[in-house]
Formats: structure tokens, C-alpha cells, sequence
């Protein structure tokens, strides 16, 4: 367990709730959500429990929350310590989407901390549609969000931004997420356009999707949720449906939705291909430490693009 996560466990312990804590610490519920499930594998037991009101430490947890307390007493001293050592150093910002940050945001900060580099990591949740307006107004130099082939067609062609420089990372697909009870769980393929039929939970507001088109505007219930957890539970508790990427249900995010069936989807407005793709500002050269975090990020598209190609293998030799 990282150091840090102390001090994010013991805020939660504060505030009762996930969500509080995350917006008082700047970081994004799914994040936030996914170290305490970490944490609490780790340690062998439940820390908090799930109350209408939000969460309640578990009479284990409060034995932990007493030593989280030392722990984290110490831990800011070195920090304290550290800031005198490295003052001025930059911090970077880092915009995703949350299909993205999902799985994304712990191995990446992981991979990042073992450089050892001096100055603090900002990761942002944001929708794919506000990142590149974000990049241009400097509120970060490096965005990671989901672009149509549309989009990497014209960048590709020169007659995209200029301004901008967008390098795609993986190629991905557009599923419908359902709990594993659901009527539609045993489908392995659906027409999109019997999907209006459903309630749809979403993150964002779906006016003009770039697979789904206005296929979302037509559901006689749709509800946006503020982030992926808040979406998960709606599915599995509330039988609604949703969308999301190949991505997002892979690798360290695999265990969030092993109780959801993933049906692909045929019939779509556009193209169901995806492209989850870095951006950057052409005219601003990256700092140092962003082009250590540029060079993290793209080596674990290419190990995750790896295994996704030695699946494909696997299947093509079973078949």
C-alpha cells in the first residue's frame, strides 16, 4: 500500500463518504473508490461498509484508522521534509476521460513513482469532448480521451487542429454493459437501435455520441451519473443499461465488473471504432517529468495493445 492512500483512507473515515473525501482531495471517486478496494485486499479485511448516507468504518476499520493516523503522521513529516528539498518544483496536471481513468490512474501513478522524480501528479476526470479545449487553454499539457476514426482521419489528412498533436494509443470498441441478470446478459451481439427500449445510465450527457450517434437522446430514462461507480451500481442495482469502451473493462478493472456482461453492439450510427489517444499542444514542449509521464503512459498501450493481440491470436487459433 502506498504511503500516501493513509491520508486518502483516513478522509473518507472524516467525512463518511467516498465522495466527499474525493472532491476534498482533488482526486476522482472511481480512483478513489478502486484503492480502498485495493487496500482493503490487502489488509484481509472490510474497512468501510456501504450506508445510505455513504460509508461507515467497520469495527476492524477503526483499529486500522488508529494506526493509518501514525502512519500518516510520520509520512507527512517526510513530506514535509521532501517539499523543503524539491521546493519549486513543477507539478503536472493530466486530463482523462473516465472510461479511461478507471482502469488507467493507479498502475500509471504507480509507473510514474518509481522514477522518483521530484514534484506532484494532478489527475483530472474529464469528458473527452472538453479535453482538447482544456490543453489549449493551458490547464494541462497531456490529455488522454477517446476520439472517433473520423477524428483521427482528418487529424492524420492536416485538417484537424493544428494546434494540437494527437497521438492514438489503442484501438477499441463501444459495448453494452449490463448486470449479469439482465435480460439482455446472454446476448453475445444486440442491434444498437433496440437499445431506446432500455433506461440508459451514463457519465456524461449523450446528445450526439460519436458511435451511438442520437440513438442515447431517444431512451425514455436517461440518467448521468457523476462518475463510473455511481454508473455500476445503478446498472447492477437498478437494472439499467450502459455503454463503455473494451478498455475500461480489461486488465485492473476487470474484477469492478465481474458481476456485468458485456454484449457487443452491431448497427450503430457510426463506426464503432474507437481510438483512445494521448493529445498534446504542438507549440509547447513537454517538462521534463511530462515527458517521463508521456513515455509511461505509452509503454503500457503498447504492453496492453500486446495482450490484446495475443488474445486475438489465441481465439483465431481455437476457432
Amino acid at each position: 500500500m502506498k504511503l500516501e492512500h493513509f491520508h486518502y483512507l483516513l478522509e473518507i473515515h472524516r467525512f463518511h463518504s467516498i465522495s466527499a473525501a474525493s472532491r476534498k482531495l482533488h482526486i476522482g471517486q472511481t480512483t478513489l473508490s478502486a484503492i480502498v478496494k485495493a487496500a482493503e485486499e490487502e489488509v484481509g479485511f472490510q474497512i468501510f461498509q456501504r450506508a445510505p448516507e455513504g460509508v461507515l468504518t467497520t469495527s476492524a476499520g477503526e483499529k486500522f484508522m488508529t494506526l493509518a493516523w501514525e502512519i500518516n503522521l510520520q509520512y507527512e513529516k517526510l513530506m514535509a521534509l521532501k517539499r523543503r528539498t524539491t521546493a519549486g518544483a513543477p507539478s503536472i496536471n493530466v486530463l482523462m476521460a473516465p472510461t479511461i481513468s478507471v482502469r488507467l490512474s493507479i498502475p500509471l501513478l504507480e509507473q510514474f513513482y518509481r522514477f522518483n522524480i521530484p514534484g506532484g501528479l494532478s489527475l483530472e476526470e474529464c469528458s473527452s469532448e472538453d479535453i482538447p479545449g482544456f490543453i489549449l487553454e493551458h490547464r494541462a499539457n497531456i490529455g488522454l480521451l477517446y476520439l472517433s476514426e473520423d477524428a483521427i482521419r482528418h487529424s492524420g489528412n492536416g485538417s484537424g487542429n493544428p494546434a494540437l498533436t494527437i497521438k492514438p494509443l489503442l484501438e477499441d470498441s463501444l459495448y453494452l454493459l449490463v448486470s449479469r441478470n439482465h435480460p439482455l446478459a446472454g446476448l453475445r451481439e444486440i442491434d444498437a437501435r433496440s437499445i431506446p427500449l432500455e433506461r440508459l445510465a451514463t457519465i456524461k450527457l449523450m446528445k450526439n455520441d460519436m458511435v451511438l450517434g442520437s440513438l442515447p437522446s431517444l431512451c425514455p430514462g436517461v440518467t448521468s451519473f457523476a462518475d463510473m461507480s455511481a454508473m455500476y451500481q445503478a446498472i447492477q442495482n437498478q437494472g439499467m443499461v450502459g455503454f463503455i469502451p473494451g478498455f475500461s473493462a480489461g486488465g485492473e478493472s476487470a474484477d469492478d465488473i465481474r458481476d456485468f456482461s458485456l454484449v457487443s453492439l452491431k448497427n450503430t450510427e457510426h463506426p464503432n471504432h474507437l481510438y483512445l489517444c494521448m493529445i498534446t499542444c504542438s507549440g509547447r514542449k513537454l517538462k521534463h517529468q511530462e515527458e517521463v509521464l508521456a513515455t509511461c503512459i505509452r509503454r503500457y498501450f503498447r504492453a496492453v495493445s500486446r495482450k490484446k493481440d495475443n488474445g486475438k491470436e489465441e481465439a483465431a487459433h481455437e476457432d
